[in-house]
């Protein structure tokens, strides 16, 4: 998704801040949490993903956010690497644990 829209690709399954985090743009400090029902459906998968948000400033996307409205997503990331909206302000769309770069 990220490559069909020119986007940067982010480093990603990176460690950061004492998390792993799947998508990371160091130039702006943008940090993506992709969320699914696969992998975070359990008691524990869910309880960690709280946990996480609340020691972090990541933005968190579903796979609704990639694979089926990945447009509106992509333009949404693009606003935020290009500086616009800090992060912290933005609500996004609603994704897999892989980064949305195909």
């Amino acid at each position: 998704m990220l490559h069909a829209h020119g986007l940067p690709r982010p480093r990603t399954n990176i460690d950061r801040e004492g998390d792993k985090v799947d998508c990371y743009w160091a130039q702006r400090d943008l940090t993506i949490e992709l969320v699914s029902y696969r992998y975070h459906a359990t008691r524990y998968g869910f309880e960690t993903d709280v946990a996480r948000r609340r020691r972090s400033r990541h933005l968190a996307y579903s796979y609704g956010d990639v694979f089926e409205r990945g447009d509106a997503t992509a333009a949404e990331i693009a606003v935020l690497l290009a500086g616009g909206a800090h992060h912290d302000c933005v609500s996004p769309p609603s994704t897999t644990s892989a980064c949305p770069v195909t």
